[in-house]
C-alpha cells in the first residue's frame, strides 16, 4: 500500500496508505454500520477524524531504516 496506518477506537476506524509517496488522506469507517469499510464517511465526520489523527501522530514512530516520507519530516 505504499505506507499505510491505521486506528480503531471504539466502531471507529481511521486508515491512511499512501503515506511512502507524501500523501496524507484519512479515510474514516464506521464498523458497527459498515463492516467491509466500503463507504469513507470521514466528510460526515470531521471531529472525529480529528481525533483519530491526533492519535496517530502520537502513536507514531519515525524510523530511520524504514521511513514514511508523508511523516517523518
Amino acid at each position: 500500500y505504499g505506507g499505510q496506518q491505521a486506528v480503531w477506537s471504539g466502531a471507529w476506524k481511521a486508515v491512511r496508505q499512501k503515506l511512502g509517496k507524501g500523501e496524507i488522506n484519512t479515510e474514516l469507517y464506521n464498523l458497527d454500520d459498515d463492516i467491509s469499510e466500503s463507504k469513507n464517511v470521514a466528510a460526515d465526520h470531521p471531529e472525529i477524524v480529528k481525533k483519530m489523527e491526533r492519535i496517530m501522530a502520537e502513536q507514531h514512530e519515525p524510523s530511520k531504516l524504514f521511513p514514511i516520507k508523508a511523516l517523518d519530516r
